[in-house]
């Protein structure tokens, strides 16, 4: 049995907001072409609630003693080790390694569906998902996950590389004139315009030998016979348009002004050559990163074509991915004819096959750069390849039977419930396990600390899971799809607008309006200690109306955490029913968590057993004791 089904602490005053960090894509997850009417969006605050996705925290309390407020807050933020962040639950339920696949986490945090089809065929998909194992020629490791990681944080530095750098066309030799661009996409005029940088250097470097040489040429043209006299006389003729011929032609009777104009030009002339020879090296150096960039490309859109292939296969009699399926394809045939086009493309070498065909390959790497279907279909296989891993993910859970397949029922008479359910962040640490009937509504009481929170956080991540994947975290369930479901967990006191009690009873209100506006909906409810803000007389109270009036409505099932026993004997009387989290008093009495459900009301009293673990002092506690029992 393990103890940290314990709590977490409450998050009194400090208020969540969601930090969804996704990059732009045009993939869509499957259940989002769910019919409208079974499509249904999670709150905002559920997200926060359930720590579903990634959250920054802001708080609103202006004391001094508030960490956020400290002058060294930033640098002990900065100063925190990565391994200590607390992982979301859909980190917990995919398990992501690679950078997509933890950028694209926040994708499940938007819908869940009451349409049974979808989520029973979605069981279908995830039972019979078993990729094959790449070809033996893609990668010598046998862990083909460690190859994804290496490979997608490759994609992803070369493709914001290209798409972020302004002067893309300019660093690659590109035309960058409006009316000009279309010439970017011509392989022969790239190949021309490459073969000229390549060339520049090498004719400026070989002028002086030319012209050395053309002299035998015009004296055999002019049928003069070939001497060292002749040679000279014609070399001198030719040499005087050149800077470097100059210097030695009566350069002793050249004014000084001129001998100045000289020795500039041939300043120039090296410095042109110097220039030259720069360029001709930062395009090879080009040369040798876009041929890289298109190999490592050509790899990635290779696997990509396989995933989608592989879903395309296993959902192809799977009537509610059809929609998911045709988009895919669309983008599936955009890579493959882009592959088709690259996959010849090897790490560059400086032969001549590689030169004769470099004006294609840069035609190529400017469709990456510009064309705006492959750019789609690109950012698209990051979406669908992050939601593979996902699945791959989702399956070991399933191959470990850390989670289970839930059964969908049609009628609200049939009894539902999640059979030995449990909180997903357990899953490797022997976790408690309760059976939660959905079909009752249910209080809970118990002592602080007893795991009450944990029970019900577990119980409408299950519902959620069960309603986007048709699995979660139970041995079994039975489930008739809620249309509404609602969280009332870390209710903010922002001591601006409303106070504490103002809060609770605005979140309440807001769950009132939506049950009375969608009366043949649906609706499942957490509460976690019902109108806390207040004093007990009056909490009591209000809770005691809010609670009796849902209980008229069928469609609207509950889960409510309280320390009031006396609110749960009014409830009592009208027929909601009463569990507690057992507990064990020790003969030293101290207190034993067992974190089991059972029926009844918890008479125990926990307090004292968390101030002593928070070591306070003993005349604090022997005072608390006294009044305690004297009750």
């Amino acid at each position: 049995m393990n103890n940290n089904n314990e709590e977490p602490k409450k998050n009194n005053g400090e208020k969540k907001s969601v930090n969804i960090v996704t990059p732009t894509t045009l993939f869509k997850l499957p259940i989002t072409f769910v019919e409208v009417n079974k499509l249904h969006k999670l709150d905002e605050h559920i997200l926060t609630d359930l720590e579903l996705i990634e959250c920054s925290s802001s708080n609103n309390n202006n004391s001094s003693d508030s960490p956020t407020n400290s002058p060294n807050a930033e640098v002990v933020e900065a100063l925190k080790e990565p391994e200590t962040k607390t992982k979301t639950m859909y980190e917990h339920v995919f398990n992501p390694k690679t950078i997509y696949g933890k950028q694209f986490l926040s994708n499940w945090a938007t819908y869940y569906t009451s349409d049974v089809t979808f989520l029973k065929q979605t069981q279908k998909l995830i039972k019979h998902f078993s990729p094959p194992p790449p070809p033996n020629n893609e990668s010598e490791s046998e862990d083909p996950t460690s190859n994804n990681i290496e490979q997608y944080s490759d994609i992803h530095a070369i493709w914001n590389s290209i798409q972020n750098d302004k002067n893309f066309k300019d660093k690659f030799g590109y035309i960058d004139i409006g009316l000009l661009e279309p010439l970017n996409s011509s392989s022969f005029f790239l190949q021309i315009l490459s073969l000229q940088n390549l060339a520049s250097p090498v004719i400026s470097l070989l002028t002086p030998l030319i012209i050395l040489i053309i002299p035998f040429f015009l004296l055999k043209i002019q049928q003069m016979p070939v001497s060292f006299s002749s040679y000279v006389s014609s070399l001198k003729r030719i040499a005087q348009y050149h800077p470097i011929g100059k210097v030695f032609e009566n350069f002793s009777s050249i004014p000084w002004d001129k001998r100045i104009y000289m020795f500039v030009s041939i300043a120039f002339y090296f410095l042109q050559i110097y220039q030259n020879v720069v360029s001709c090296h930062r395009f090879y150096k080009n040369m040798f990163l876009i041929h890289n960039n298109i190999h490592k490309f050509s790899s990635y859109i290779e696997h990509s074509i396989r995933n989608i292939t592989y879903i395309h296969s296993i959902t192809e009699n799977l009537s509610s991915y059809k929609q998911f399926r045709e988009e895919s394809a669309v983008h599936a045939q955009v890579l493959s004819a882009l592959h088709s086009d690259i996959k010849t493309v090897m790490p560059f070498k400086l032969t001549l096959a590689n030169i004769s065909n470099i004006g294609t390959i840069m035609k190529y790497y400017y469709q990456i750069f510009a064309n705006e279907s492959v750019k789609n279909a690109i950012s698209y296989s990051f979406g669908f390849n992050s939601y593979f891993e996902h699945l791959s993910g989702l399956k070991s859970l399933v191959l470990t039977k850390k989670i289970a397949p839930c059964t969908f029922v049609k009628s609200a008479a049939t009894k539902t419930y999640l059979e030995s359910s449990y909180y997903a962040p357990l899953m490797n640490q022997n976790p408690v396990k309760n059976k939660i009937l959905l079909h009752k509504k249910t209080t809970i009481t118990g002592p602080n600390a007893a795991g009450k929170t944990t029970l019900i956080k577990s119980t409408l991540l299950n519902v959620i899971l069960s309603q986007q994947l048709g699995y979660g975290f139970y041995k079994k369930a039975k489930l008739l799809p809620y249309h509404y479901v609602h969280s009332y967990l870390n209710i903010p006191d922002t001591s601006g607008r409303d106070s504490l009690f103002q809060a609770e009873s605005r979140r309440c209100r807001e769950i009132l309006t939506c049950l009375l506006e969608n009366k043949t909906k649906r609706h499942f409810c957490i509460f976690d200690e019902l109108y806390s803000g207040t004093n007990p007389y009056e909490a009591v109270a209000s809770a005691f109306g809010f609670i009796k009036y849902l209980n008229k409505y069928e469609n609207l099932d509950l889960l409510l955490t309280t320390h009031y026993t006396k609110l749960c004997e009014l409830l009592q009387a009208e027929n909601v029913q009463n569990m507690h989290m057992k507990i064990e008093l020790c003969e030293s009495g101290q207190i034993k968590y067992l974190y089991k459900l059972d029926k009844g009301i918890s008479s125990i009293k926990g307090g004292i057993k968390v101030l002593e673990d928070l070591d306070y002092p003993a005349e604090i506690i022997n005072s608390t004791r006294v009044i305690i029992n004297s009750e």
